[in-house]
């Protein structure tokens, strides 16, 4: 007779044979197609120990069939089944897994004993892992040769066996598995796989297997209205998993090298970012790359301590510590404290556009020792906080020798108009300046000096981001108490804040018969603008014993070039040594090396000397303007 598969399914699990699979069959869902079924009879003709025998042949003509949460999908089944009253069969089934055709073969392992299910064919990889987050199973692509068991027990089965298990195993050949190590795999090349996944009626088991070296053993638990939720897990790699199952999520083991940033970029957006499940860690790695950087050598130790992650690192840019609220907040905020943090300059700007405030969170960061680039910093705080698309950084600073820098930030992010804003305000206060330069390794072009030094800027950029281009602000600067020291062509380079005697002598003349060791300066002070990559300033002073300079002008900080103009008034005649110029910007330095026998007979009888400076920063121009005596009156340009 036919019938609707699904009736003759609602008919067939209320006898006696049906009932032995009532919990696998509670499971499917979205039976269609038709069935025809036959009964055969077998009758007894004489006396003796033979039994009656009914024998149940059903038909499958394109049936399909789903079962969620297995992650099961067939359809156009075809063949036949044999049920008797305790055994079943079927040899010669076939079917498509999702859109993949699959050999059945249905038999039971004795009289009223368990049931096994061999499913075998070259399938979407993917579609097996319909249980695992949507984000990890769309970097699966391929086919490959999966041979599947299910074993369904018999209805006299002990209550701790489940009543389905399912092992599966493959060698993924054709499998390019696209996610970040150590579960990258390209297609071409074969890497064994195994999986045991076992039903109870309330949980779900499994232990798989990937390679040589990842191991995982965990339970998802389910209820009668709810999709199962991870319970517990446990990822070893190289390492056997440990016996006992634990709630929470464990990793444990040693991985040769894992990107941080990749598997950031795996989970952005995929809801899957709560830590709340992970109970400990304990890794090592040859290499991690993190954030555009290189570790290695790392270890990694988490635990969860109440509604708090304590962890160490160790490795060879940092060491230390930190301590993550469950819940973050400003009163409560992820805390960093670091003894060492070496961060070499990029060969290649990092890429922070893709970075949001939001993306963040609140923070409290130290560290005993920065290195930037062999510069080292010592007592390094950021102290931050996040608002919706704003992070405010309330505080942050750091020394260098007897320097202190500190201030405070803010950046906003605009979604409606998808654009960034930030701020900064910045002090530098201390004494020591020239050897807070030297040590930086920007040269010996100051000694002593105590600084003080206040910014203010903008730019329309994410804070990390800034480019002259949208840089803008402005500074007021004071040194007092120093030393500018003559430098060899080439041997300033202390190209920041301040460079103020540095430039080669080659510049205007040939002054290799002379030598100045250095010049006194009571003070150096000016305010500062800069704009449109260019810095202004119209009052640059520096007072000292041998003379008063006055600077105005422009440096182009992007052009490299000067256009300014330079007033000297000699205190000691017979000796004009050197004078420089400011300028701001982390790679712009400038000023001038004005020598006893530059236009030497006109600056002996001059009581104040005019220059102009132009060209660029290689190669300045040095212009006398005028020179005036003591009544004022201006003196012939004659040069050595």
């Amino acid at each position: 007779a036919e019938s609707p598969a699904v009736d003759a399914m609602r008919i067939w699990i209320d006898t006696p044979v049906g009932q032995r699979y009532r919990e696998v069959i509670s499971n499917l869902h979205d039976v269609e197609g038709d069935v025809s079924s036959a009964i055969e009879v077998s009758l007894p003709l004489h006396g003796g120990e033979e039994k009656q025998q009914v024998r149940v042949l059903v038909d499958f003509n394109n049936t399909s069939v789903q079962a969620q949460n297995w992650g099961l999908d067939l359809s156009r089944i075809k063949g036949q089944l044999q049920v008797t009253e305790d055994t079943i069969v079927a040899r010669d089934l076939s079917a498509r897994f999702f859109e993949d055709s699959v050999d059945i073969e249905i038999r039971s392992v004795k009289p009223g004993g368990d049931t096994v299910v061999n499913v075998a064919g070259i399938v979407e990889s993917s579609n097996l892992l319909k249980r695992l987050p949507e984000n990890l199973t769309r970097h699966i692509h391929g086919k490959s040769d999966w041979q599947v068991k299910l074993n369904i027990a018999a209805e006299s089965a002990p209550d701790e066996q489940p009543y389905l298990k399912i092992n599966a195993v493959s060698n993924l050949k054709n499998t390019d598995i696209a996610l970040p190590a150590p579960f990258a795999k390209s297609s071409q090349d074969s890497s064994p796989i195994s999986a045991e996944v076992n039903f109870f009626p309330q949980n779900v088991q499994f232990m798989t297997d990937f390679g040589a070296d990842s191991h995982a053993r965990g339970q998802l638990s389910t209820s009668d209205e709810q999709d199962f939720q991870l319970d517990s897990l446990e990822l070893a790699f190289a390492a056997k998993l440990e016996p006992p199952t634990r709630s929470g999520l464990h990793l444990y083991g040693f991985v040769p090298e894992i990107s941080i940033d990749d598997w950031m970029a795996v989970f952005k957006g995929s809801g899957m970012s709560s830590p709340d499940l992970l109970s400990t860690a304990n890794l090592q790695f040859d290499r991690v790359n993190a954030f555009d950087r290189v570790l290695e050598n790392v270890v990694f130790e988490v635990r969860q301590t109440g509604q708090r992650f304590m962890g160490e690192i160790e490795s060879s840019l940092l060491s230390g510590r930190f301590e993550a609220p469950s819940q973050v907040s400003a009163q409560n905020p992820l805390v960093v404290d670091i003894e060492y943090l070496r961060l070499d300059k990029l060969e290649q700007e990092a890429d922070y556009a893709a970075l949001l405030p939001s993306d963040l969170t609140d923070f409290r960061f130290s560290s005993r020792a920065l290195i930037y680039h062999d510069m080292l910093f010592n007592d390094a705080l950021i102290e931050a906080r996040q608002v919706e698309n704003t992070l405010y950084v309330d505080n942050f600073s750091m020394r260098r020798e007897e320097i202190l820098m500190s201030g405070k930030a803010q950046w906003e992010y605009d979604a409606s108009k998808d654009s960034h804003l930030s701020s900064v305000s910045v002090g530098l206060i201390g004494p020591e300046l020239g050897q807070a330069i030297a040590g930086l390794g920007f040269g010996d072009s100051m000694t002593n000096g105590s600084v003080d030094f206040n910014g203010a800027f903008t730019w329309t950029a994410p804070l990390l981001a800034f480019e002259l281009d949208n840089f803008t602000g402005t500074a007021e600067l004071e040194i007092t108490d120093g030393v500018l020291n003559n430098v060899e062509p080439g041997g300033g380079r202390f190209v920041g804040l301040l460079s103020l005697s540095a430039l080669p002598r080659r510049l205007s003349l040939d002054f290799s018969d002379v030598v100045v060791e250095g010049m006194e300066f009571d003070k150096i002070s000016g305010t500062y603008r800069i704009g449109d990559g260019i810095l202004f300033t119209s009052d640059t002073r520096m007072e000292g014993p041998a003379a008063k300079i006055k600077i105005s002008g422009q440096t182009g900080i992007k052009t490299r070039d000067y256009d300014q103009l330079i007033q000297v008034t000699p205190k000691i005649r017979q000796t004009l040594p050197l004078i420089g110029a400011v300028s701001a910007g982390s790679t712009v330095g400038w000023g001038l090396l004005l020598l006893q026998n530059l236009f030497k007979k006109t600056i002996d009888d001059a009581v104040e000397v005019e220059y102009k400076v132009t060209g660029s920063w290689d190669d300045p121009q040095i212009e006398l303007l005028k020179a005036v005596d003591e009544n004022q009156q201006e003196l012939p340009k004659r040069e050595r």
